[in-house]
């Protein structure tokens, strides 16, 4: 039910592609150092192959900067890697993870992996991951995982890779924090092991234990701003704003560039009802990023604004510049969700024929766009759910049992690992829709509970039954969110709605 502004495979696409870059930071050669500045020799962790030491070393400038999200600079250092060795395999996989945009990623992955006949087993892997995640893989991404973890046992980025698969595919939390915990142990001081496993903690609420992992990343690498971002990123979730904001302002005094403390910076200003503050910074994003990415996010992030404030109308214009902007820069999958997007806003503020006309639209953009098989039978599954769910706030119930009843034509061989779960939204939605209250319940019990939406609609499925409870629990659950997205902004809006009308 809920509009997706990414999906799955592009979450761990940027898990996988920043351990990716960091693990080739451990050359064979003595000379080379790691991130924390110790040299290595070690002969378990996947090499690098070029004819050229140059290459190499820009490569390896390249992946530092990546690993701190610095990713125009790292793009530079991408480009001269290639310079210096025109069939440097990995030297256009790295140029794939700063590109932000499907036609360029997929232009340099197709290089990468044409040059792949004269590199080693393990760098061969590491295409064939990326590959797979960029094509809606989940299951050959999985498989490219486990093989690097069974060729590099003794590799800390192997039981990286583990987790960061873990983290976006499964959620499946305690395991990242396993395998994060074994990386530790290899190598007490690898700081990005910390920032994932603060990041896992904060999503299990074990705050004390994700500020912890945090503090201890920044303390490993203080000069660089992605550790304060990350701290700023828990702060914010924990409520602690104006704390959160120092947090963000002190990475950005150490890069005045790093595009997403900006956005942070908003989040905060947002949640503190200072919607123009909010969009100031949301701007700075926009016009600061080099990437046509990070405008993307910033257009996204002003259109959640104005649903917060209850401007519908400036935020539908604003998805409007988005779709343009995506559309230009052949970003076919935000274009998808951007018409998702206006479809779902349209649908919950009461004008679901309209919202039917973006969905069908999302569906006509999948249909011609240049994405692969897979990616495109996750992205229609997606669509699919949303116009059952479109069929259903018209009134149209028997067309929408129709759909849902063929379950195997309406999400297909998605892969996505989330579709299920959206599948049981929209069933308990329609449930929810013919007054059957318990049968919504069980519905939404089986969907995604991280969704602020079906929180609210389990809200009302309570209320309805009488439990006034438990209704009342989810609807402060919505008001103390602070993890910023669309669904939050519905469902704050629609639960502040709800609870106006009934003390009228």
């Amino acid at each position: 039910m809920k509009a997706k502004f990414t999906s799955v495979m592009l979450i761990l696409s940027v898990i996988l592609s920043l351990v990716l870059v960091l693990q080739a930071t451990y050359p064979q050669k003595k000379q080379q150092k790691t991130l924390k500045g110790k040299m290595t020799t070690s002969k378990d962790e996947i090499p690098i192959t070029t004819q050229s030491q140059e290459a190499r070393q820009k490569y390896i400038e390249g992946i530092i900067l990546l690993s701190n999200l610095r990713t125009d600079k790292a793009k530079a250092s991408f480009q001269d890697a290639i310079k210096a060795d025109p069939n440097f395999a990995l030297g256009y996989l790295g140029l794939a993870q700063t590109a932000g945009i499907y036609t360029e990623q997929k232009k340099n992955i197709e290089k990468a992996e044409s040059l792949s006949g004269n590199v080693s087993e393990g760098e061969k892997n590491l295409i064939l991951l990326i590959k797979s995640q960029f094509e809606g893989d989940v299951a050959k991404a999985k498989e490219a995982v486990d093989k690097l973890i069974s060729m590099f046992p003794k590799d800390k980025w192997a039981e990286f890779y583990a987790g960061g698969y873990e983290f976006a595919a499964s959620r499946n939390y305690d395991a990242v924090i396993g395998y994060m915990q074994k990386a530790i142990d290899i190598d007490h001081g690898f700081a990005p092991a910390y920032n994932l496993m603060g990041y896992a903690y904060s999503y299990k609420n074990d705050f004390n234990k994700a500020e912890s992992s945090f503090k201890k990343y920044i303390s490993l690498v203080p000069d660089n701003p992605n550790p304060y971002d990350s701290y700023a990123e828990l702060l914010l979730k924990n409520g602690r704003y104006d704390e959160s904001i120092k947090q963000y302002q002190k990475a950005l005094n150490i890069d005045p560039n790093f595009w997403s403390s900006y956005e942070g910076l908003g989040n905060n200003y947002l949640f503190k009802n200072n919607f123009s503050k909010a969009r100031e910074n949301y701007q700075q994003l926009y016009d600061k990023s080099s990437l046509p990415n990070w405008k993307l996010v910033s257009l996204y992030d002003q259109a959640v604004s104005y649903v917060r404030e209850g401007d519908i109308d400036n935020a539908l214009t604003v998805l409007d510049k988005q779709a343009s902007l995506a559309e230009s820069e052949g970003a076919a999958v935000v274009l998808v969700n951007s018409h998702n997007n206006q479809g779902f806003i349209l649908a919950e503020n009461g004008k679901p024929e309209e919202a039917m006309k973006h969905f069908d639209m999302a569906k006509e953009k999948i249909e011609s766009s240049g994405l692969p098989d897979q990616q495109k039978k996750n992205l229609t599954a997606s669509v699919n759910l949303l116009r059952a769910y479109g069929l259903i706030a018209q009134g149209k119930m028997d067309d929408a049992k129709s759909e849902l009843d063929n379950k195997d034509k309406l999400i297909g061989s998605s892969t996505d690992p989330g579709i299920e779960k959206d599948y049981e939204s929209v069933q308990g939605y329609l449930a929810l829709k013919e007054n059957k209250y318990d049968e919504a319940l069980t519905h939404f019990q089986k969907a995604d509970d991280q969704s602020p939406i079906v929180w609210y609609y389990m809200s009302m499925a309570y209320d309805k039954k009488g439990d006034s409870g438990n209704a009342a629990k989810l609807v402060e659950k919505i008001k103390k969110s602070n993890q910023n997205s669309m669904d939050l902004a519905i469902a704050h809006n629609n639960s502040k709605a709800t609870v106006a009308k009934e003390t009228k």
